[in-house]
């Protein structure tokens, strides 16, 4: 699967975390990447196409997410009448930056989880107007090799 593809599920969204575009580097090459776990400084986008009612026009938005460094995490609501575009950016739900490792003093994961999961809470906005379409798209960048952003879960609805 391309970077960018379309995901049928959103349930699926958060198993594939986030595709790496990297110039040159050929489909299904995951094999000639053994050992690799971080690419400091390149891209990295994932996107889901939603179908919604254009008469509702709130969404909601969360996600349940962990990092050592990332600069940013960025996830960019936009909407169109098309599945296939063109897409107007409608919203920003989250944005994160952290350029600097944060350690708990447990040294227990559990408690990084727990530390990032108190950062973000349930987003909420209420539109001018509602689109037939949604594209969620989370976009993140590893600035070093302590790099790693990792999503366990993502809530988007469109609601009344």
């Amino acid at each position: 699967m391309e970077a960018g593809q379309q995901v049928k599920s959103l349930a699926i969204l958060h198993l594939m975390v986030l595709l790496v575009q990297q110039p040159g580097f050929p489909q299904g090459g995951g094999a000639q990447r053994t050992g690799w776990t971080v690419d400091p400084g390149v891209d990295a986008v994932l996107y889901q196409v939603v179908a919604a009612d254009p008469m509702k026009r709130t969404l909601k938005f969360d996600l349940y997410w962990v990092t050592h460094t990332v600069n940013p995490a960025v996830v960019t609501i936009y909407g169109s009448t098309s599945e296939h575009g063109p897409w107007i950016e409608v919203w920003q739900p989250y944005y994160q930056v952290y350029t600097k490792m944060i350690v708990p003093e447990s040294r227990v994961a559990q408690e990084l989880w727990r530390y990032y999961s108190q950062t973000t809470d349930l987003e909420t906005i209420a539109l001018d107007r509602g689109y037939r379409f949604y594209k969620v798209e989370i976009n993140a960048n590893l600035p070093d090799k302590q790099g790693g952003f990792k999503i366990t879960g993502i809530y988007f609805a469109v609601d009344d």
